[in-house]
């Protein structure tokens, strides 16, 4: 059954502004589809060169080192998350295009619930990302005099200037007028393109998530229903539910299909970020600096949060179909339709899950538990306890 209305579509319009989302019109790849990662990984040598050009002069300070850390690893994940998602992008696209199958289980106005659910939490954190960002990038600012009067030999050797939101090194000098001028606001641009990315691909997975928990709470109003409904409408309404929970099963396999890579930057590369930021922030002596990573930590715990919180949704939602199919009087029902219910039983016993490339789930246990175990041949990561390793690490070999 095709779609009758576009679901997730202020998240899509965000794609199709990066020209990021497919163009079913368009059948050869062009550079404008790529631009973004030419841009940042641009900018991800120049933070790179920095780092490495410290410790070669050796004329560094260690928040220094850890700043230049924080700037290339968002920009590393924005690199990562980026081709991920245009390597699957079609199959996202037909993906957020199939939540239209759902119109013929789901009433209206629990798909408009759904919708408007997920759009209002979108706007909600794409706004946060924006007005952070700006706040993030002018925060330098406050602090151009107290940069000036203790500026490094090394800025000074190689011309970079204070007030970017970190440091570049370039082919050239560029602390002077113009050019320490357009550095600053093509470090602007790039960040608010990365956190753009970022925040909006989060988003675009909750609420393909919010769709989802959305059908298997209907279903289990069905599954309760069938305890009340006789005669011959029995049969084909549990034949409706065990069509309807294939469809969500097979939903939910194409979501993991589709951001299971992309979920493990969030249980391995977050981690480290998080890490790096807390020790950034009780390392650093200037106010305005400590403010702006403290937000940087808000938006990278913010997104983590989020995509275990949806996931964990998922999970205790179709574990709960189990339960829901005990409280039917399936015992006062035919054997056919005993069957019927039996199968979805059996279906339900292994929880929905949004993996993270096969390590682990994404679910609040994933995103508090504060210990790494290994059970069998799979290592279970334990985000904030990984996150306070690093932090911990990078305290003791503080100079």
């Amino acid at each position: 059954m095709a779609p009758e209305h576009s679901y997730l579509a202020f998240t899509i319009n965000i794609f199709n502004i990066l020209n990021m989302w497919p163009d079913e019109r368009r059948s050869c790849k062009t550079l404008k589809e790529y631009y973004i990662l030419v841009i940042i990984t641009l900018s991800t040598f120049a933070i790179v060169a920095d780092f490495v050009l410290q410790l070669y002069d050796d004329d560094y300070s260690f928040p220094s080192l850890v700043e230049s850390i924080i700037g290339a690893s968002a920009l590393c994940s924005v690199i990562y998350i980026s081709i991920c998602f245009l390597v699957k992008r079609r199959e996202i696209k037909r993906l957020t295009d199939d939540i239209g199958i759902f119109e013929e289980y789901l009433p209206p106005s629990k798909i408009r619930e759904a919708e408007e659910t997920a759009k209002f939490y979108t706007k909600l954190f794409v706004l946060y990302g924006i007005v952070g960002n700006v706040l993030y990038s002018c925060l330098p600012l406050l602090s151009y005099g107290e940069c000036q009067k203790n500026r490094s030999s090394h800025m000074i050797k190689y011309g970079i200037p204070c007030g970017p939101i970190t440091r570049y090194v370039l082919p050239f000098r560029h602390d002077e007028f113009p050019l320490a001028q357009m550095v600053i606001v093509e470090e602007v641009f790039v960040s608010t393109l990365g956190t753009t990315i970022v925040m909006t691909l989060t988003m675009l997975v909750c609420g393909i998530l919010t769709h989802a928990s959305a059908n298997l709470k209907h279903l289990k109003m069905l599954l309760l229903d069938t305890s009340h409904v006789d005669g011959e409408k029995i049969t084909r309404h549990t034949n409706f539910c065990v069509k309807y929970h294939t469809a969500i099963i097979d939903f939910a396999d194409r979501t993991n299909d589709a951001f299971s890579a992309m979920m493990l930057v969030h249980i391995t590369w977050t981690s480290f970020i998080i890490s790096v930021l807390g020790a950034e922030i009780i390392m650093e002596t200037n106010y305005f600096n400590a403010l702006r990573y403290t937000m940087h930590l808000g938006g990278w715990l913010g997104m983590l949060f989020l995509v275990c919180f949806y996931g964990q949704i998922l999970m205790d939602h179709s574990a709960d179909i189990t339960t829901t199919v005990y409280d039917t009087k399936w015992y006062e029902k035919s054997p056919g339709i005993r069957r019927s219910l039996a199968l979805i039983l059996l279906r339900s016993q292994r929880p929905l899950m949004l993996r993270a490339g096969g390590i682990n789930v994404m679910s609040l246990a994933t995103f508090i538990r504060v210990r790494i175990s290994e059970v069998g041949s799979k290592w279970k990561v334990k985000v904030l306890y990984s996150a306070y390793s690093y932090f911990t690490l990078l305290l003791k070999i503080k100079p």
